[in-house]
């Protein structure tokens, strides 16, 4: 198995990735559930969101005021929406420095 390397930098952008690549979903509910049943993703990238997912959540990193990575994702959606402009990973990370 391969070694989780996962800091809050990493996961934070590998959020905005699948943020950025309209693949956000309800982490609870699964990538191969919610993303490849839909038809929004084939099986084995919905499989290797899902592993990446388990590997940030076992990496019990400190999200601050997100509390977790479904934290972080509702915070994206609506900076997005309250802007009300298309986010890119360098606005997030100016907004994120900020607070």
């Amino acid at each position: 198995m391969k070694e989780n390397n996962y800091n809050i930098k990493k996961a934070k952008n590998y959020l905005i990735k699948l943020y950025k690549n309209d693949l956000m979903f309800h982490f609870d509910d699964g990538a191969v559930d919610c993303l490849y049943k839909n038809g929004v993703c084939s099986l084995e990238d919905a499989q290797i969101i899902d592993r990446n997912l388990d590997q940030i959540y076992e990496s019990n990193l400190n999200w601050g005021k997100f509390i977790c990575p479904i934290g972080y994702s509702i915070y994206l959606e609506k900076l997005e929406d309250k802007l009300g402009m298309k986010l890119t990973k360098e606005l997030i990370n100016k907004l994120i420095k900020r607070k």
